[in-house]
């Protein structure tokens, strides 16, 4: 019979190979956990230097725009009601920004343009 001429040990050996090479050490996920500011806008599927700022109501969009002077302001257009896009020359993070519109009175919100894609 064909069953009795085979050896095992080759074929154990292949096997083990095989698996072997299939098994890769556990990456070491410290990579993942960076805080966002510490991602590039491209990693972060936003517009680099650019976000969405929300005022309150009544709120002088002039007034406003000065908060960013120091930032570079290069675009401020207006999208919606009291809603502008403002794009920085120099970007100082989402998490600065957020931090930025908790300080101020005038903000209602600040963050990132987001890029979103269809598949």
């Amino acid at each position: 019979m064909i069953m009795n001429s085979l050896n095992p040990l080759p074929l154990a050996a292949l096997l083990a190979l095989s698996l072997g090479g299939c098994m890769q050490p556990q990456a070491d996920n410290t990579e993942r956990r960076q805080p966002a500011a510490e991602k590039s806008a491209t990693q972060e599927n936003r517009v680099p230097g650019e976000y969405l700022v929300s005022l309150v109501a009544g709120a002088d969009p002039e007034a406003a725009r000065a908060l960013f002077a120091d930032y570079g302001v290069t675009r401020w257009r207006h999208l919606r009601k009291d809603t502008y896009v403002v794009h920085l020359q120099f970007d100082p993070g989402p998490q600065a920004m957020a931090r930025m519109a908790h300080d101020t009175a005038t903000v209602r919100y600040i963050e990132p343009n987001r890029i979103y894609t269809t598949q």
